[in-house]
């Protein structure tokens, strides 16, 4: 019974925490409402290629 209280509250808390993520990406403002520059001082093919 203790092991089905247990999943039954981690099942409430990733449900709440997937509630509370899909309202934070609804509310999303359009920033930057402009192109970027990325500026790398490494040339290509290097480490800095991951961003």
């Amino acid at each position: 019974m203790k092991v089905l209280s247990i999943a039954l509250a981690i099942l409430l808390r990733v449900a709440a925490l997937a509630l509370l993520a899909a309202t934070l990406e609804a509310s999303a403002q359009d920033y930057p409402s402009r192109p970027i520059t990325v500026v790398v001082p490494f040339p290509a093919g290097g480490p800095s290629d991951v961003v």
